[in-house]
């Protein structure tokens, strides 16, 4: 009787083992059709603060589903500091791809990254974000089986799967030699304390055009993925947008409040919702306007939130790691609406009280580099009791050696070229 009941037993646990399996064969195959799904199903296992959903999130998650099955090459995101963005591209994103019972060469757990920020602790920690997500009991439970970690090759720079893949973490400043990926993840390559620094900025700028160039493990099919938010005209971002490969990204942009101007319209046809009617319709241009200033995510930065960290940041900041706009809309230290063109009958300036000449010498042919400048300021009062005014009355610049031969003037050379 007792070896019966044992039998009964086992075969008990039996059954509730194989319906277990199926329950997360079910479940896993589900999470893996969907990005966003698998997101907000893992957030406990690596971050204790509660799931917040959010069409920014949505946006972010289906953008790179769409580089992951080859709808787009290279994703470029600016977004906001503290929205999930760091969680969702560096730490989800490989743990996702991973879990891909469909193996192609961006699927499956034999897929490379070469993961990069501006500093090398908080690489490590995305890094580690990632191994914590892929070794927790719900990660191990659905997808387990699939891979292990090489016990060879497992620290907090670089680990590999038992498939051969690799997720390697990199930094600003660091050393690529040798190193590579078949999918490049660079998550904020500025530090924001350092991003007006023409250097360190500079510094920035060669790390990334070596790390997109030739660390690619197959430059046919490589994607890149940059994930950041906007702090200078000449961050990694504007580099991006200005350059004649731009039409080769696809770029999302979402500013923390509404700008009609800036509708932000992607090549996989998504658009921002502010601007959406009911039916999914981008509304005119006099009614987007209304929409002036909405707010991207309300429940986690409401008005009041938005309105300290603006006051806390200033106009220049807010404008570029708000807004991801590095110009402010007004301007910076000097105000869009305090310009005008000076419009005189005899075509003359006025009498000037101070002629002030500034001069940048750069010396310097190459014209990847700064010119040397030239400009020229006066201030007057039309009366007594007016503010005095500045005006800038001629502007020139030219690519110059330190020394050599003269360097002739050209024809239109006097005209203002600022």
């Amino acid at each position: 009787m007792d070896s019966l009941l044992e039998l009964i037993r086992a075969r008990r646990a039996e059954l509730e083992a194989a319906a277990a399996l199926g329950r997360n064969d079910e479940e896993a195959h589900q999470l893996e059709a969907s990005f966003i799904d698998f997101v907000e199903a893992a957030w406990p296992a690596i971050d204790p603060a509660e799931y917040q959903p959010s069409w920014a999130i949505d946006a972010l998650c289906e953008h790179m589903q769409a580089l992951s099955e080859g709808h787009i090459r290279n994703l470029l995101v600016n977004i906001s500091p503290r929205t999930g963005k760091t969680t969702i591209a560096s730490v989800c994103f490989p743990a996702w791809l991973w879990a891909q019972s469909q193996r192609t060469f961006l699927k499956g757990p034999q897929v490379r990254f070469l993961c990069g920020s501006y500093n090398h602790d908080l690489s490590l920690n995305n890094s580690n974000m990632t191994r914590r997500l892929i070794l927790s009991p719900w990660y191990q439970s659905l997808w387990g089986h699939r891979f292990k970690f090489r016990e060879d090759q497992n620290t907090k720079t670089k680990f590999d799967t038992s498939t051969g893949g690799s997720r390697l973490a990199t930094s600003v400043g660091g050393s690529l030699l040798g190193i590579g990926g078949d999918v490049l993840i660079v998550d904020d390559p500025h530090n924001t304390e350092e991003a007006e620094s023409d250097a360190d900025r500079k510094t920035a700028l060669t790390w990334w055009k070596e790390l997109s160039t030739t660390r690619l493990n197959d430059p046919k099919r490589s994607p890149l993925i940059v994930v950041m938010q906007r702090l200078h005209e000449e961050d990694v971002s504007g580099h991006i947008l200005s350059s004649e490969w731009s039409s080769d990204w696809c770029h999302l942009m979402i500013p923390m409040q509404y700008e009609h101007r800036r509708h932000c319209v992607t090549v996989l046809g998504w658009q921002d919702p502010r601007g959406l009617d009911a039916t999914g319709e981008k509304l005119p241009d006099d009614e987007r306007e209304e929409r002036e200033g909405t707010l991207m995510w309300p429940e986690r930065f409401g008005e009041r939130e938005v309105a300290r960290i603006k006051a806390e940041l200033g106009p220049y900041f807010s404008s570029g790691r708000l807004q991801q706009s590095p110009v402010p809309d007004k301007g910076g230290i000097f105000q869009r609406d305090w310009w005008e063109v000076w419009e005189a009958a005899d075509g003359k300036f006025p009498v000037c009280d101070h002629i002030v000449v500034s001069i940048d010498g750069s010396f310097t042919e190459k014209e990847e580099n700064c010119p040397t400048g030239c400009t020229v300021w006066g201030t007057f009062c039309r009366d007594e009791r007016e503010i005095p005014k500045i005006m800038l009355m001629h502007a020139w610049r030219k690519w110059l050696p330190f020394s050599g031969p003269v360097i002739e003037k050209s024809v239109d050379e006097t005209t203002l070229q600022y």
